[in-house]
């Protein structure tokens, strides 16, 4: 899958998200949200992971924002993940109840230890991606994305469990 692809889906769902914005928060229901999960990051230094948590909100129940921070849990031949953190505006476009579709674009930054005689590294910049959550309840849910880290050249991909309160 390209960048271009990915970049286009995650603008497309920002903006059909924009056309619904309308809605009252009193529909909402739940509007703030946590996650806790594992995040694979494909790198220039190897495939690194790291526990993953986010907080989110909802101000519409199309349109949000989130903040994740992700510390290392392992490394590669010539890295390891110390930590990453971004924040990203976030669309969602529902598929069904309990099942939505959304994209994300904001800001990243991404810290790498160097391992093996590589020096550390350190990337920032313009983070967009596109996932789906499951929702089995109101409060409870699971969740899936794939993110690109322009700047930091990183691949991701994450799953996680997903708290709605």
């Amino acid at each position: 899958m390209n960048k271009f692809t990915i970049f286009a889906a995650a603008a497309a769902a920002l903006g059909m998200a924009g056309l619904a914005a309308p809605a009252s928060a009193q529909d909402m229901g739940n509007n703030w949200y946590a996650n806790l999960g594992y995040t694979h990051f494909d790198t220039d230094r190897g495939d690194l992971g790291g526990v993953t948590g986010r907080l989110g909100y909802h101000f519409t129940p199309n349109l949000g924002a989130e903040a994740e921070y992700s510390a290392g849990t392992n490394s590669g031949d010539f890295g390891k993940l110390d930590d990453a953190w971004g924040v990203y505006g976030v669309g969602t476009i529902p598929v069904t109840s309990n099942l939505g579709v959304f994209g994300r674009v904001g800001y990243q930054q991404i810290h790498i230890d160097g391992r093996n005689g590589a020096t550390d590294s350190d990337g920032e910049g313009l983070g967009y991606g596109a996932g789906v959550q499951w929702n089995a309840t109101p409060t409870l849910g699971a969740r899936g994305e794939y993110t690109r880290l322009s700047d930091a050249d990183a691949d991701t991909w994450s799953v996680a469990g997903v708290l709605n309160f």
